[in-house]
């Protein structure tokens, strides 16, 4: 796996009914034996995220069945995310799920090392090539190469001039009509070299061996498939994880939460909809569903009136609280409360004399060096000095301001500290009227 950006803009529509420019992201999922292209994801994203590689993988996986190894690129998306790589903890437990879960072991190239995959990378330069066709091809290095009626084209769409569609095909034609048929063509022309004049679909079957067949995808699995797993623990707060494909922090409150704190639980949410979470128990059992908690508006009466979220989340946190203090004062009734039982044995007992003299009962006296002690005299004399100083110009520095704010006075733009007691007095009779 590994991803390229494409050499068609494309346009956008954004939500606001504006329209963009971009160059759409395609990750690539290639059987390295056969070269040939066994799944994909494209997206608008500008670089890739752990959501699209995740979709690409399944998208191979649907088509053709789950390898038993899978080469993914060494970056931070394919290298660190736990969505791929999944996560155990210091007990062997896989604590947050990831594409090994799918039967799969994952691998990564070796860093800065393009000839690890370099099949994957001629593949990238042979889709590129089939590109050049067509609408709003950028050249193989848009800020070297573009063609001169790409920019032209370009440059009357950013103008407003014309409408973008009508010089580029849309981001949904590019993705279901144009790409597939790219990787359709791809796949179907014969190559030389590894392959002998065999097309990528026909090494795949004429390589596969049927004595150790890939692991069989069952459609049953979709649901295995759609939805980010981890472990998460319930605190009196209720539970806060991070949904990795959308990469907002969810929090679920109420329920059957605040019967179950400090209790490890399996949080199942959806890759598309983070809306609601499943919880398990580490078995698998028992699951049931809640909402997450919505954040309320800033000014819930003016700017969303009637939609009570703030009450409703006000709601969910006293509703742990009451569980969590119900709880607390059950155990405190049962076993009692060995801290507070301490503090207040603490404070009946009488204060301990402390012997001010040794075991022989001869009081003995330090003698210090003499001129560390003149040193020390001379220590706190300094630091007093100083900060006797530093109090003089402050209050210079108050009384200055306070007369220029009264008598629009400009001050020095080197400031008010060094002002002598005199010039003040000479402000100070200006404010009267006594002298000029």
């Amino acid at each position: 796996m590994d991803d390229v950006t494409s050499n068609l803009e494309c346009a956008f529509a954004n939500p606001d009914g504006s329209t963009s420019l971009i160059l759409p992201q395609i990750i690539a999922v290639m059987d390295s034996a056969s070269r040939k292209w066994v799944g994909w994801s494209i997206s608008t994203a500008k670089a890739p995220t752990a959501e699209i590689v995740c979709d690409a993988a399944l998208d191979g996986f649907r088509k053709n069945n789950i390898p038993k190894q899978l080469w993914v690129e060494n970056g931070y998306v394919f290298g660190k995310s736990l969505l791929i790589n999944g996560k155990e903890d210091d007990q062997g437990r896989t604590i947050v799920t990831g594409l090994a879960q799918y039967g799969c072991t994952i691998h990564h190239f070796g860093k800065m090392n393009p000839q690890a995959k370099a099949e994957l990378e001629r593949s990238f330069e042979t889709i590129q090539r089939l590109m050049e066709p067509y609408p709003g091809y950028t050249g193989r290095h848009q800020m070297i190469d573009a063609p001169d009626e790409f920019k032209r084209e370009q440059r009357l769409i950013n103008s407003g001039k014309v409408e973008a569609t009508k010089f580029r095909m849309t981001f949904e034609e590019f993705k279901n009509k144009v790409m597939p048929k790219l990787i359709a063509e791809y796949n179907a022309t014969p190559q030389h070299g590894h392959l002998s004049g065999l097309s990528p679909n026909e090494a795949f079957v004429e390589l596969a061996d049927s004595n150790d067949p890939p692991i069989e995808y069952d459609p049953k699995l979709e649901w295995l498939f759609s939805n980010e797993k981890q472990i998460v623990t319930v605190n009196t707060g209720g539970v806060r994880f991070p949904h990795r494909s959308s990469g907002q922090t969810i929090r679920v409150r109420g329920g059957r939460l605040v019967h179950l704190v400090g209790r490890e639980l399996w949080a199942w949410v959806d890759r598309k909809d983070s809306s609601v979470v499943t919880f398990m128990n580490l078995d698998f059992s028992d699951p049931f569903t809640l909402e997450i908690c919505q954040t309320p508006s800033a000014r819930e009466q003016s700017m969303a009136p009637g939609s009570d979220v703030l009450s409703s989340e006000i709601a969910k946190i006293r509703e742990h609280e009451r569980a969590v203090d119900d709880e607390y004062k059950r155990l405190n009734e049962q076993f009692g409360n060995p801290r507070r039982e301490l503090l207040n044995e603490i404070r009946n007992q009488p204060a301990p004399r402390i012997s001010t003299t040794l075991s022989d009962g001869v009081r003995r006296v330090a003698v210090m060096d003499g001129q560390l002690a003149d040193s020390a005299d001379q220590m706190q004399q300094q630091r007093s000095a100083i900060h006797e100083e530093k109090a003089q110009k402050r209050r210079r520095r108050n009384q200055v301001s306070r007369i220029a704010h009264d008598t629009g006075l400009v001050l020095p733009e080197d400031g008010v500290s060094n002002i002598s007691a005199e010039e003040i007095k000479n402000l100070r009779d200006v404010m009267k009227g006594e002298t000029e």
